[in-house]
């Protein structure tokens, strides 16, 4: 792992290794109750700006790839090119209603957990953040 290339997308500290870690909570808030409903990048209880560069205890963390993601009805669910390499979206397995789940939204520039409707082509992992 330490010998590949690793660009477009971000270094995550493992939960193993946060003090404290609650599933349940972001910033010490219970998500249902932080989380936009939609997705508002500049919404203050998302908009967390991240370390840059590459960590210098991999072990500690996780890399998730930039991929892009797919757009809504409103495009043709075209995959949106421009955003792959800068732009990443993870569901999580956690719902929020029968139409929405949170997931993981990332920039160079921010970071942070929201929720979203399902529609969205975000990639699906499970195990994200184990």
């Amino acid at each position: 792992m330490h010998k590949h290339l690793y660009k477009g997308g971000m270094w995550f500290l493992k939960r193993s290794n946060i003090p404290n870690f609650n599933k349940n909570e972001y910033g010490g808030k219970s998500l249902l109750n932080t989380c936009p409903n939609p997705w508002v990048e500049s919404y203050p209880a998302w908009h967390k700006i991240p370390a840059q560069g590459r960590p210098s205890d991999l072990d500690k963390y996780f890399f998730l790839p930039a991929t892009g993601f797919c757009g809504d009805q409103t495009t043709n669910y075209e995959f949106r090119t421009l955003t792959s390499g800068y732009y990443g979206a993870y569901w999580s397995s956690n719902s929020r209603t029968n139409t929405q789940s949170f997931l993981l939204h990332f920039l160079n520039t921010t970071v942070g957990i929201d929720s979203d409707d399902r529609y969205w082509s975000y990639i699906q992992e499970s195990t994200w953040f184990k």
